[in-house]
């Protein structure tokens, strides 16, 4: 329902596949280890990696206004 998807890849999957799956996909962005985004980026897509979405953060997550218990999700 979210448009999510989930590819798990190798490190040794080449680069001419990856570019097919996230065409396929038709692939926004993709979350990534370090080691892969090297290779990533060849796709054009917008890349984040694992390590830093994991990564202590000091800023405050702000609330969006709008939400209430009506909301469905």
């Amino acid at each position: 329902k979210t448009g999510a998807a989930w590819l798990p890849v190798d490190q040794d999957t080449p680069v001419e596949r990856l570019q097919i799956c996230v065409e396929d996909a038709s692939a926004v962005g993709v979350v990534c280890s370090e080691a892969l985004r090297p290779m990533l980026a060849e796709t054009g897509l917008e890349t984040w990696t694992a390590e830093a979405l994991l990564a202590p953060n000091d800023r405050i997550a702000v609330r969006r206004s709008g939400a209430s218990p009506d909301h469905p999700a």
